[in-house]
C-alpha cells in the first residue's frame, strides 16, 4: 500500500524538516499495513490576542454569481422574509400537529444522476489577505512550502487599507515552486523517508 498524504497533516512535518520553528502534535497509529497520522490541534477555546483582519470579507466581496444563482439567492431571501412574518403562535401550532402522512412508492426504479464537474488543478488558487502597509514583506516565499505540499499552482495576494482591498495580485507560482523544490531536495528526501518508513517496517 502506498501512502496518500493529506497536505494539512504533512505541512507541519515539512516545516520541521525545513528548520522552521512551529509546534505541532501527532498521534501515529498503525493498523496492519495502514499508518494513520492524526493531528492534535490546540484547544478550540484557545484565542490569539490582538488579532485583527479583513480576510473574511474578501471572498464575499469579490465573488460573482451568475443570473441563475442570483435568482436562487433572491428566492431564499424572499422565503426567509415570509418565514419571519409568521407569528410565534403559528410556529408553535405547527409543532403541535403530530399527524404523520404516509407515502407509497409507485416506481421502484432508481435513477442515478451525476452532479458537479471536474475542476482542473490550474483553476485552484490559495488566497492570502494582508494590510497594504505590509505589502513589501515578501509573503510569497513563506507560502511556497504549503503550495508545494498541496500542489496549488496559483496564489492570490490581496492588500487592504482599513478593510478596503486596493490591490490584488494573482501569481502563477509553478516556476517558483519548482525552484524551491530543487533547493530543498535534501529536506524533502528526509520527509519522504519518514513517511515511507511507517509503511515499510515489518
Amino acid at each position: 500500500m502506498f501512502p496518500e498524504p493529506v497536505s494539512g497533516d504533512f505541512n507541519p512535518v515539512l516545516l520541521y524538516y525545513l528548520n522552521i520553528d512551529k509546534k505541532f502534535r501527532f498521534v501515529v497509529q498503525r493498523v496492519g499495513k495502514t499508518v494513520f497520522f492524526i493531528r492534535r490541534e490546540n484547544s478550540p477555546t484557545q484565542t490569539i490576542p490582538d488579532v485583527r483582519g479583513y480576510g473574511h470579507a474578501f471572498p464575499e466581496a469579490y465573488t460573482t454569481w451568475d443570473a441563475e444563482k442570483d435568482q436562487v439567492k433572491d428566492a431564499i431571501k424572499s422565503d426567509s422574509a415570509k418565514e419571519d412574518e409568521k407569528s410565534v403562535d403559528q410556529s408553535l401550532s405547527a409543532f403541535n400537529d403530530n399527524s404523520v402522512s404516509s407515502y407509497h412508492l409507485t416506481d421502484k426504479v432508481l435513477t442515478k444522476e451525476i452532479g458537479g464537474g471536474y475542476i482542473p488543478q490550474a483553476a485552484i488558487f490559495d488566497l492570502k489577505t494582508r494590510s497594504i502597509r505590509r505589502k513589501n514583506q515578501g509573503f510569497l516565499g513563506e507560502q511556497l512550502p504549503r503550495l508545494w505540499i498541496s500542489q496549488i499552482p496559483n496564489i492570490v495576494l490581496a492588500f487592504n487599507r482599513f478593510g478596503v482591498f486596493e490591490e490584488i495580485q494573482k501569481t502563477d507560482a509553478r516556476e517558483m515552486i519548482e525552484n524551491w523544490e530543487t533547493e530543498e531536495e535534501d529536506n524533502l528526501r528526509r520527509l519522504v523517508a519518514l513517511h515511507l518508513r511507517g509503511f515499510l517496517l515489518p
